[in-house]
Order: C-alpha cells, then structure tokens, then sequence
C-alpha cells in the first residue's frame, strides 16, 4: 500500500491510494482562492465602473516610443491590482501522476468535485468508478453550474466594455 500526496494546501486535499495493484484518487479539488483577484462583474443592466479603472503601468518602458507600458487585463483600485478579463482557472500538477491508470474516484466533499471536468478532459481514456454521497453530487452539481454561469456572464460583460 502507498499513499502519494499530490497537494502541498491543506486546503485542497488529494492523494492518491494504491493498493493491490488498483489505484484510488481521494478528492481531485479546483483552487478559487484565486478569484479574489478577479473584479466582479456588474449585473446585467447596471453601469460597468469596473472598465473606466486606469490600466495597470508596468515599470518597463517601450522601447520604440519610452513609455510605459500597459496591461489591458489588469486594473489599479486603492492601490491594489486586480485582474480585468475572463476568469482563467489552474487545477492541481496533473503531471506528477497518470491519472489514467485511476480505477476509483473517491470524493468527500463537493469543494473537491470542481476540478474533474478538467482531469476527464486531460484524459480522454480514464474510465475511472466515481463515488460520492448524494449530498455531495447536488451541492458540486449546483456550484459548478454556478461557477460556469458566473463566468459566461463575466465573459459576456467584458467583452462588451
């Protein structure tokens, strides 16, 4: 029996277990703690203040005309930097395992069900059982939708400012 731990965030448990020849993943977590980063989105209808913000200034100057240059995706509020732009999302190292040879799919909580869109994506030929209480399913099933929903929304509003 091994166990491998694939996350240094306590916050965002996963191991995989492998026991007689049959490999187990306990939890597969998408980070969002980076989503405090994202300025939000104004409801639809409302006046967007976000897009007026003044650009982020790099301290690098351009070299054909010496100023500084900007970054469209970025926005300086309060002295803070925040990112302008569809929100992008990173799952845990999926390299540093195949996760192609995963027989089950253990999963305790729906925080770490975000993330396995993305791993059966990666991996067209993972035929792994996923188990999960039925809790668990409706209240990851609801997130997801309302994560996918946040960001098509968000998408729709930046791309018209």
């Amino acid at each position: 029996m091994r166990l491998y731990c694939l996350s240094d965030d306590p916050n965002l448990p996963c191991f995989i277990l492998t026991i007689n020849g049959r490999s187990i993943l306990l939890d597969f977590p998408l980070p969002i703690d980076h989503l405090l980063d994202y300025l939000p989105i104004p409801s639809p209808g409302c006046l967007n203040r976000f897009s007026s913000l003044p650009k982020y200034k790099l301290l690098s100057y351009n070299k054909e005309n010496n100023l500084p240059q900007q970054i469209n995706e970025l926005r300086l509020l309060h002295n803070q930097i925040y990112v302008y732009s569809p929100i992008e999302f990173y799952t845990l190292d999926s390299n540093q395992y195949n996760f192609s040879l995963i027989d089950i799919i253990l999963i305790s909580n729906y925080e770490t069900f975000l993330a396995l869109p993305y791993l059966f994506k990666k991996y067209k030929n993972l035929n792994a059982q996923i188990y999960l209480t039925e809790p668990t399913y409706r209240f990851g099933q609801q997130l997801m939708y309302e994560l996918v929903t946040y960001v098509e929304q968000q998408s729709k509003m930046i791309q018209t400012n």
